[in-house]
């Protein structure tokens, strides 16, 4: 090549088109990438450079054994013609591949540093106390590594080199070829911009507009598998109604299409035969067929139609597939991490929708549905185990009756739940016939044969199992699936856990303020009760009136029929007050047959109609064995007291109400008298004595 010629190789690498082009290669592949002369200098910037690298070449000991190393590398790859992957002084993964141009190398294309493994950090220790570096900076940097295959450094490199190469062909043969350079840049950028594109139908569409725009097509259309991968059809095309591109479809066992298939390179035919097996039209006379690749998987073919395409062309083609590959791969993880996203932000709305609900059932339920929509499954059941019987209960349930459910009982260890219940390990099945782990018909109640079986697991404890089953459109569970419930029914548990704590605390203080006979509140708690009550009338000034009861001749009535019959009518007496009293007063038992009942905000001459109210409710109602008594029927006395009228404090208060209850049973009983605090009468029944 003449001394003009290496100067316009020169040049050409640094220019700003290419060096943009290698830029956005070397950002969406994530290799490090520089261009290289025939004498082994850097052309233009290095991208995606490794802070490794610079770190160790920071240190003059590191930077001679990096020259030593890579330099030698690059200068045997340049000098022999042939590519090379090695592995550097940095215990990176690298690749060197020369570029030449009519017949002769020009330079080269550096890049790669990967790693094969994760790092062992003991080499790395030594290597930075042997080059006097810090060991911080040394692991900052190898954090910053990604961990890649040999395979993919070789296809990065011969995509490199094949567009490479190609733009030196143009560019050095003639400046006639100026519209193909245009062209070539175009590809290459568009090849990056794939990368940028979310919707895959607009990838599709823009990857078949493109072919035909920049290489002239008459015709080209792109063909995608359907769900089962047993045929391909057009998605995408352009070109004459009459090739009927748009209606195209063939096995993917059939033809070209087939052929493509099992050898997963391109096919060129324009043989007559051929193409009528093949299934395609009259009026196109050839075909280029190039694989689709998403990852590894193939999804299709791009076939381009009645084209004359010379070998460098074709080479372009498949270099800008390959890039398509990566793209609609993106495209699919792209569309992974926003729907993971998303099922993390629905999580995040989950568990604090199920943190804040305390009661037990209605929590279960809560879970059971939001796990349903999670993995969209029609039919489910939360079982719990029930201690002591070892059996697992359905506790919530969807698309399965109540009642059904309530009956059913599963041993542990016995059936699908009861098994994974007792090995604690998750069970996803797609097809329950054919399961080795189960080999279950299908119930008539189910639409399809995939299920999921999630054992659920408390502080190491198995507790109960979650059934998911009939997955929406006919789908099959996933191992995705399972990890999202997973996820959810964890946060879901320690929930459930904080809920079963706050009905035992809640359950617990109902112990410590009733009174264990009759259910009302007992004595401590009333007393409790009261100086709150008083305190809040003293702020507002509203009035607050206090009753106490006492059943009459109950003595009698327990030592002629018994303690059994007494304990009963006790109860009856504290239900018919409790009854009759209205919803913002409260009861309590102060002892033995003594009751007492507080009304906030009530006047006096309010607390009399409901004192009398509860003494014909009491007097009317039969008591067993109450025509023995000495009165020939069960009644109450009641005394009343109000504050402020009468008393200013709890105790005066109830040391009120007790003087005017005492002069009721002293009066004849079966009545109600009113605290006064004087009275010129001592006859008078109001009056206390």
């Amino acid at each position: 090549m003449a001394v003009f010629e290496e100067k316009t190789f020169r040049n050409l690498l640094a220019s700003e088109n290419w060096q943009n082009s290698i830029a956005g290669f070397s950002k969406l592949r994530g290799f490090t990438v520089k261009c290289i002369s025939a004498d082994g200098c850097v052309i233009g910037r290095s991208f995606e450079e490794r802070r490794l690298c610079t770190l160790i070449r920071g240190s003059e000991k590191g930077l001679k054994r990096c020259r030593s190393q890579c330099g030698r590398k690059i200068a045997q790859s340049i000098r022999e013609d042939k590519p090379v992957i090695f592995t550097c002084y940095a215990g990176l993964l690298c690749f060197c591949t020369p570029l030449k141009a009519e017949g002769r190398v020009v330079g080269a294309i550096f890049g790669g540093k990967v790693l094969r493994d994760a790092p062992v950090l003991s080499r790395y220790v030594r290597m930075a106390d042997a080059l006097g570096l810090d060991h911080d900076l040394m692991f900052k940097a190898l954090a910053e590594l990604r961990i890649d295959k040999v395979r993919e450094l070789k296809q990065a490199m011969s995509y490199l080199r094949t567009i490479a190469e190609a733009l030196i062909t143009h560019f050095v043969r003639s400046r006639q070829y100026g519209r193909g350079m245009s062209r070539l840049f175009t590809l290459f950028h568009l090849g990056n911009d794939l990368n940028m594109v979310a919707d895959s139908h607009e990838l599709y569409g823009l990857i078949v507009n493109s072919l035909a725009i920049l290489f002239d097509l008459p015709g080209c259309s792109l063909l995608l598998e359907n769900d089962s991968g047993t045929r391909v059809q057009t998605h995408s095309c352009c070109g004459p109604a009459a090739w009927g591109l748009s209606a195209f479809s063939s096995g993917t066992d059939e033809g070209i299409v087939g052929q493509v298939y099992r050898t997963h390179d391109p096919v060129y035919s324009e043989e007559r035969m051929q193409l009528d097996q093949s299934g395609f039209s009259e009026q196109i006379r050839s075909v280029h067929a190039y694989p689709l690749h998403a990852g590894s998987k193939m999804e299709g073919l791009i076939c381009l139609f009645n084209a004359t395409m010379k070998e460098d062309e074709v080479r372009m083609v498949r270099a800008f597939l390959n890039q398509v590959a990566v793209a609609v791969q993106n495209v699919e993880l792209r569309k992974k991490v926003e729907h993971r996203i998303v099922e993390i932000r629905n999580l995040g709305l989950l568990t604090t929708e199920v943190g804040e609900v305390r009661e037990i059932e209605k929590l279960l339920q809560l879970i059971l549905n939001r796990s349903t929509e999670l993995v969209r499954a029609e039919q489910a059941s939360l079982m719990l185990l029930d201690d002591a019987t070892e059996e697992l209960r359905v506790r919530a349930c969807r698309g399965l009756s109540h009642e059904v459910a309530s009956k059913l009982r599963v041993p542990l260890g016995e059936g699908i739940a009861g098994k994974v219940l007792a090995d604690g390990q998750p069970l996803l099945v797609k097809d329950i016939e054919r399961d080795p782990r189960v080999l279950q018909k299908q119930k008539m109640r189910y639409r399809t044969k995939s299920f999921i079986s999630l054992p659920l697991s408390l502080r190491g404890r198995n507790i109960g199992v979650l059934n998911m089953a009939d997955k929406a459109a006919a789908g099959n569970f996933s191992e995705e699936d399972v990890k999202i419930l997973n996820i959810f029914t964890t946060q879901a548990l320690i929930a459930l856990e904080r809920t079963q704590l706050y009905e035992r605390s809640k359950e617990m203080e109902h112990v410590l303020i009733t009174d264990h006979l009759t259910g009302l509140l007992n004595r401590r708690y009333f007393f409790e009760r009261t100086a709150e009550e008083i305190t809040r009338a003293e702020r507002h000034h509203h009035p607050l009136s206090l009753m106490m009861i006492d059943v009459d001749d109950f003595k009698w009535y327990n030592d002629h029929n018994g303690h059994l019959a007494g304990d009963d009518a006790l109860r009856t007496a504290a239900t018919l007050i409790r009854d009759t009293v209205r919803n913002i007063d409260f009861v309590a038992r102060y002892g033995g047959e003594e009751f007492v009942v507080v009304l906030p905000q009530t006047s006096k001459k309010e607390a009399i109609i409901i004192g009398e109210r509860l003494l014909k409710e009491v007097e009317k109602f039969y008591f067993p064995y109450e025509e023995n008594q000495p009165l020939g029927k069960m009644t109450v006395s009641v005394g009343l007291a109000t504050y402020p009228d009468d008393a200013r404090n709890i105790k005066a208060l109830i040391a009120a109400a007790d003087k005017a209850l005492y002069r009721a049973k002293a009066t004849g009983k079966n009545r109600m008298v009113i605290f006064k605090q004087q009275a010129e009468d001592p006859d008078d029944p109001q009056y206390p004595g």
